[in-house]
């Protein structure tokens, strides 16, 4: 769904009150999911015109898989950040690896043209992995195990290059 572009997972509150949400943290939102409250990023791309296009990281929490955060120019080492309104036990992070966007337009599907996530670093308070992706433009679910944490950071590793930009996306 929409709604789970990036999402802290939550267990659902079993009856007795024994779930995993920790103290103070928010209520998760139907369905288990989360999504973070601010976004940052190392970079992102500047559009040529002054029209509604944007990229920049709010839009990898927006719930609209036809946009991005975007990187011109590669990708390796440049990192996107989020962040909750307080302290969630990280389950699982859910996002995309490239741009799912296809218009009716000359250029059609974005997501072979732009390069695509291969391998990211995550880190979050106390922790980290890295993972690597496959080149498919359905979410993709990284299990993280309850990693108590207000942010997590992905850094991109490596990339998947391009048939026609140099373009870095995440949706």
């Amino acid at each position: 769904t929409p709604s789970a572009e990036v999402a802290a997972d939550y267990a659902a509150e079993p009856p007795g009150g024994t779930g995993r949400r920790v103290a103070g943290e928010p209520s998760p939102r139907p369905g288990g999911r989360l999504r973070p409250t601010d976004s940052s990023a190392s970079s992102y791309s500047q559009p040529a015109s002054s029209g509604r296009l944007t990229y920049g990281p709010e839009n990898a929490i927006d719930g609209d898989r036809t946009t991005g955060w975007q990187i011109s120019d590669g990708g390796p080492g440049e990192w996107i950040r989020f962040d909750f309104s307080g302290v969630v036990r990280l389950d699982r992070l859910g996002l995309v690896p490239g741009y799912d966007k296809v218009l009716s337009d000359r250029t059609g599907d974005r997501w072979p043209l732009n390069n695509r996530v291969r391998r990211v670093r995550l880190e979050w308070e106390g922790g980290g992995t890295e993972y690597s992706f496959a080149d498919d433009r359905a979410m993709q679910w990284v299990e993280v195990g309850g990693a108590p944490t207000s942010w997590i950071r992905i850094t991109i590793l490596t990339i998947r290059s391009g048939e026609r930009w140099n373009d870095t996306v995440i949706s």
